[in-house]
């Protein structure tokens, strides 16, 4: 009964717990505490004015530099009027700034368009080399019916061998050849193992890079006859058996020099005249080196005619060097000289002859100041010449369009008598080339200074050079 009397003292302290004592249900403080929250919570949603509803963003407003009229809210904001009639004043709200581009991410964007790029270009197409007389063709021979190499011709092949290796990209053709003996079926197999013989050696000896390309030619490339009026030809038949080595040391593409020139009138009235090509080497050079190669043709013969002789040389201060052919009517004559006087030259042995349509190759080097090699080779016949000098009184090369240094062709002897008329004849000078202080040969076109010249006497123009492409040229023999 006690707890009854102090529980209704309570009641009459507190009123608003009297209020609710009517109910007759048992309340404690927590819940009460709980309806009050909730009461209010009410109130506000009921009584709240324009509410709203922002969307949240980042703002990046310097709000240290915004005035006070100019404030503006960078987050959500709700303005609540409690009791419903006064007003609120609201910050501006800071408006949604465009991200910078680079902070954008494109779904899939394109893939720009991308042209692509021309490779640089390459240098230019490197310019041709001409064949270096150390890879001028070789021709060896082979004695009756078999392939084993002759003794004679193993130093030849040593040398070829040293100067393939010099150039191990040139592509090297070896064509077997064989006399009219025997069926066409053993002669080619016969100068197919030849050609085999030598390419074996050739890589026997180091060269061992270069591609080769064998040719069976059998009996059917002859150079000379094999019989002559039905009977047999033992000579012609012994120039047959052979094996012809050419080297091509240009086996990509390249460009050919070429120099078109206007050439001068070289006068000569009272003698013999030259035309050709000249250059001018530096007068101090340590080495030089000129050579040429043409086939050798037939002139007209009379009592009166002299011949002409076609040459590489060298001028000297002291001495002209040459290397050439004199091609004279009878006897005919093929001669390696060094000009000085006295003239020593070599008489070609009666086994060595020189027809006419031979193919030939002549060259002069000075191989240190002063001292001359000068040959002659028969590339058809397969034989070669060389003769060596010292020029004592040598201090320089000299050159220039009277000078003699160069590749020429000389008329011999006109002045002896006035000559009938005849047809032309066209000397064909294929591969000239040059080469100072040891550099790789190279075509004449390039040489520096470069001039032609034509025979004139008394007014007309009697032998006549062509332009010249690459090594190549023509002179046009008109007069003996």
């Amino acid at each position: 009964m006690d707890s009854s009397k102090e529980h209704q003292k309570n009641l009459d302290k507190k009123p608003f717990l009297k209020g609710l004592h009517f109910l007759s249900i048992p309340v404690s403080r927590n819940i009460v505490i709980s309806c009050l929250i909730l009461f209010v919570s009410l109130v506000l949603v009921a009584f709240i004015q324009k509410p709203q509803i922002l969307t949240q963003y980042a703002a990046s407003v310097n709000q240290a530099t915004s005035s006070a009229s100019t404030a503006c809210s960078p987050v959500p904001f709700y303005c609540l009027i409690l009791g419903g009639g006064k007003a609120c004043t609201r910050p501006t709200v800071c408006p949604t700034r465009t991200p910078s581009p680079g902070f954008v991410a494109i779904s899939n964007p394109p893939k720009p368009t991308i042209t692509p790029t021309p490779p640089a270009s390459s240098s230019a197409t490197p310019a041709c080399l001409p064949t270096p007389p150390s890879l001028d063709k070789l021709i060896i021979h082979f004695d009756f019916s078999v392939f084993k190499l002759r003794t004679i011709d193993i130093p030849a092949l040593d040398n070829y061998a040293v100067a393939l290796k010099k150039y191990p990209k040139a592509i090297v053709t070896v064509a077997g050849n064989t006399d009219s003996i025997d069926s066409q079926a053993s002669n080619k197999l016969l100068s197919q193992q030849r050609a085999q013989a030598v390419k074996d050696y050739l890589v026997r000896k180091g060269a061992s890079t270069n591609k080769y390309i064998i040719v069976a030619n059998g009996e059917l490339k002859p150079i000379a006859p094999n019989t002559i009026n039905g009977k047999d030809n033992p000579a012609g038949r012994a120039l047959n058996r052979r094996v012809e080595i050419t080297a091509n040391v240009n086996p990509q593409k390249c460009t050919t020099p070429t120099q078109k020139l206007t050439c001068s009138n070289n006068t000569d009235n009272n003698g013999s005249g030259y035309g050709g090509y000249v250059f001018t080497p530096p007068a101090n050079a340590n080495q030089v080196s000129i050579g040429s190669e043409w086939n050798v043709v037939a002139t007209t013969c009379n009592p009166q005619a002299q011949g002409f002789s076609t040459w590489p040389g060298i001028q000297t201060n002291n001495m002209l060097v040459q290397a050439g052919s004199f091609d004279s009517c009878s006897p005919a004559r093929y001669t390696v000289w060094t000009e000085a006087y006295p003239r020593p030259s070599i008489t070609l042995p009666a086994q060595d002859p020189v027809k006419p349509g031979d193919h030939v190759y002549t060259s002069v080097t000075m191989t240190s100041k002063g001292r001359f090699t000068t040959t002659v080779k028969n590339v058809t016949r397969g034989w070669l010449y060389t003769i060596t000098t010292t020029d004592t009184g040598y201090t320089s090369i000299v050159s220039g369009i009277q000078r003699q240094t160069g590749i020429l062709i000389e008329d011999q002897g006109t002045q002896r008598a006035q000559l009938p008329p005849f047809n032309p004849v066209n000397v064909t000078f294929n591969n000239s080339q040059f080469s100072i202080n040891g550099s790789k040969q190279t075509y004449l076109a390039g040489a520096p200074g470069l001039a032609c010249s034509n025979i004139v006497r008394s007014g007309t123009i009697l032998d006549q050079v062509s332009n010249i492409t690459g090594g190549n040229f023509t002179q046009t023999w008109k007069h003996l």
